[in-house]
C-alpha cells in the first residue's frame, strides 16, 4: 500500500510542476494547484507519519474531505491565472473550476472504494 501512496504521491507533484511551469499558477492563486497541493502535503505527510501505511476507509475520506475544504477556498481567493483571471474578482463567488474537478475526481475515487469494500 505505500507503494501506491509513493505513486500518487509523484504524480501530483509531476503534475503540479508541469502546471507552474506551464500555466505559471501557484499556490494561492484560484486554481487546480490549490487542491492538489493539499493532496500532495496530506500524502507527504501520511507517508511519513502513519506505520501501518494502509489504505484504509478513513484515509481516504480524509483525503476527500482535504480537498474539499481546499476546493472550497478558492471561492474567497483573488483570481492570479486562468481565465478567470480576466474578470471582475467581485463576480467570482464560487469555487475554481479546476479545483471543482479534482475534488470530484478524488470523491469519485472514495466512493468507488467503498463501492468494492463494503
Amino acid at each position: 500500500p505505500l507503494f501506491w501512496i509513493k505513486i500518487w504521491k509523484n504524480a501530483i507533484e509531476n503534475g503540479l510542476q508541469t502546471i507552474e511551469e506551464y500555466g505559471h499558477a501557484k499556490p494561492n492563486s484560484r486554481s487546480i494547484v490549490d487542491p492538489l497541493y493539499s493532496i500532495k502535503n496530506y500524502l507527504t505527510e501520511y507517508i511519513n507519519n502513519e506505520s501501518s501505511h494502509v489504505i484504509t476507509k478513513d484515509f481516504l475520506k480524509k483525503l476527500v474531505d482535504t480537498t474539499f475544504v481546499s476546493m472550497e477556498s478558492t471561492a474567497k481567493m483573488k483570481p492570479k491565472v486562468g481565465r478567470a483571471s480576466y474578470v471582475d474578482p467581485n463576480q467570482i463567488t464560487t469555487p475554481d473550476a479546476g479545483a471543482r474537478a479534482i475534488s470530484s475526481i478524488i470523491n469519485s475515487i472514495y466512493k468507488a472504494y467503498l463501492m468494492f469494500n463494503s
